[in-house]
């Protein structure tokens, strides 16, 4: 994965940089999901499964495709609040 994105932080509201670093195993997001069998992305509802220093371990709910999970970082546009994107 590539360094962090100062301009993408720096863009942030304290309260989103706050929810972002608040995000823990079990925690419940929008995440965008990419689908490599027909080349799309989507946004779908994901569950964090671990947090590894500034990435994020995400599995995709009602999903058991391979490619059913992603790791992104916590200040990644691909993420967002639960629910507010599907």
């Amino acid at each position: 994965m590539a360094a962090c994105d100062l301009s993408l932080i720096e863009k942030m509201s304290e309260e989103e940089k706050e929810w972002r670093k608040s995000l823990k195993p079990g925690s419940k997001i929008d995440a965008l999901k990419v689908d490599m069998e027909y080349n799309l992305k989507m946004w779908a509802k994901a569950e964090v499964l671990s947090v590894d220093g500034e990435v994020l371990h995400v599995a995709f709910e009602n999903d058991v495709r391979s490619y059913s999970s992603r790791f992104l970082y916590w200040y990644s546009p691909e993420i967002d609040h639960y629910d507010t994107k599907t």
